[in-house]
């Protein structure tokens, strides 16, 4: 089976990773001290060199995948924001901008315009979008600054991380690199 990635440090950690996971809950070990490989005709008298290579090879392709790609996903997931749907965000936002049910100055005829806005600068922020008496657009922002704002930000981030690639793409690799490592660490004895 090939994995076909574009990304070569996410692909090597994750193939690693998967190599390594899939050795321990399988049930893999040295039954013997010498290892044999049937392609080249090759034998290892020395099985824990292998090993320990294995290990360095390992944290080594974490290393390229942090250096390389390290905050690379906040770009994305800003912009991935406006793909939250309103009905996660809209019961939140009507509270904090203090809307009621009066829909004169909205766009929509039923609903307030409310969305997470990523975009502007290094902080989210809350944006309801209104209009005036000559049907010229406002806004209003309000920082992310309550635990209610964060939790609700988690919320999105866990409903991003299943819809769009941005979040999962960047932090599967190292959960798969510490699943192995701690298969590895329980497996030692």
């Amino acid at each position: 089976m090939a994995l076909h990635d574009s990304n070569p440090e996410r692909r090597n950690l994750s193939v690693m990773s998967l190599s390594i996971i899939v050795f321990f809950l399988a049930g893999g070990e040295f039954t013997e001290s010498t290892v044999r490989l049937q392609i080249i005709n090759v034998y290892f008298s020395n099985s824990e060199v292998l090993s320990d290579f294995i290990w360095i090879l390992l944290v080594w392709f974490l290393f390229r995948y942090w250096l390389i790609h390290q905050g690379s996903w906040k770009k994305e997931f800003a912009s991935e924001l406006n793909f939250v749907p309103t009905r996660i965000i809209y019961w939140h936002l009507t509270k904090r901008f203090e809307l009621d049910d009066d829909f004169s100055r909205s766009y929509y005829p039923n609903r307030h315009f409310l969305k997470i806005d990523g975009n502007s600068g290094t902080k989210l922020t809350f944006r309801h979008i209104y209009k005036n008496e000559t049907d010229s657009q406002l806004s209003d922002t309000i920082q992310v600054s309550t635990i209610g704002d964060r939790a609700l930000v988690g919320l999105c981030a866990v409903y991003l991380f299943f819809r769009k690639p941005s979040l999962s793409g960047y932090f599967i690799p190292y959960f798969l690199f510490l699943w192995a490592v701690s298969l590895g660490v329980l497996n030692v004895s």
